[in-house]
């Protein structure tokens, strides 16, 4: 099974219901609602400001004093097709080389 941010982004309720699908779970509406809505990039967001707010090197959204200072996110902008060149090279570099048939089998490439 594959999902993609894109397809996550756009329909979170269809994404969640094929995962416990392809899972084989069955679904409680009213906790499948909850889930959904507790894991919206806003509420998320929240939480980690929340969490950064009384420990900003805590454990959930960890991060080091430098990456916190500098304002780096776990949860990041929440939004599809952005820049990466914030990426190290190196590291953008690796990535591509061990996933690339990945990448353009989802059409990344």
């Amino acid at each position: 099974m594959w999902l993609r941010y894109e397809q996550l982004h756009a329909d979170p309720d269809a994404c969640f219901r094929k995962t416990l699908h392809f899972l084989g779970s069955d679904i409680n509406e009213s906790r499948f609602r909850r889930a959904v809505h507790m894991s919206s990039f806003e509420k998320l967001n929240k939480m980690e400001e929340q969490e950064k707010r009384k420990n900003p090197f805590g454990v959930v959204f960890s991060g080091t004093e430098k990456t916190t200072r500098e304002g780096f996110r776990f949860m990041n902008k929440g939004v599809t097709f952005q820049d990466l060149t914030h990426i190290d090279a190196q590291l953008d570099a690796a990535f591509d080389e061990k996933f690339s048939d990945l990448l353009e089998e989802l059409h990344y490439k």
